[in-house]
């Protein structure tokens, strides 16, 4: 799932790597996604490290009586270089071209989000696993779960889950964005 909101979100603001905390929007957001995931036994809540994604984490953990949250580094949003803070409205005219310094690639992106989940997947086998991540890692992970199917998963918004299989180390999208806050 997608943490919840933050006031950079609330803003308009490109997030990246910056460690932004949950707003009270946030939170909420994040005991309505605990309530979606309620039915299925879990075995583990396994987070990106920045704050936003953590606070979320730990309150789902709570809300589905788990004890703590597990984080795993490679879960952390796309690096975003240059672009970190400003607006999503001004980005085109800011780095015309879509030239950012100092952005992570897109295959560099989808091949450690692949792996952190294909790891967590291995200590978890035969588990159901809330992972707690970013925008812009859950949108090119999906997509890359679903090219294979006819499906075009949609952006992640905040609070979203989105359910993926890992079957022998593939990535099978189940169904993407099976929710999404309000």
């Amino acid at each position: 799932m997608r943490h919840g909101q933050t006031d950079w979100n609330a803003q308009g603001l490109i997030q990246g790597r910056q460690d932004i905390p949950l707003n009270d929007v946030g939170r909420e957001q994040a005991l309505a996604a605990a309530g979606r995931l309620d039915g299925l036994r879990y075995s583990a809540v396994v987070s990106s490290p920045l704050a936003r994604a953590a606070e979320t984490a730990r309150i789902i953990a709570a809300e589905l009586g788990l004890t703590s949250v597990e984080f795993e580094a490679d879960l952390v949003e796309q690096e975003l270089g240059a672009a970190e803070g400003t607006p999503w409205a001004e980005l085109e005219e800011a780095f015309p071209g879509g030239v950012i310094p100092g952005i992570e690639p897109h295959a560099r992106l989808v091949e450690r989000a692949a792996a952190a989940l294909a790891r967590i997947a291995s200590i978890h086998e035969g588990g159901n696993v809330v992972v707690v991540s970013h925008g812009a890692l859950i949108n090119a992970i999906t997509a890359q779960a679903a090219r294979h199917r006819d499906q075009q998963p949609g952006p992640a918004a905040n609070g979203s889950i989105s359910e993926l299989d890992v079957l022998d180390g593939r990535l099978d999208l189940a169904l993407a964005l099976i929710t999404e806050s309000s």
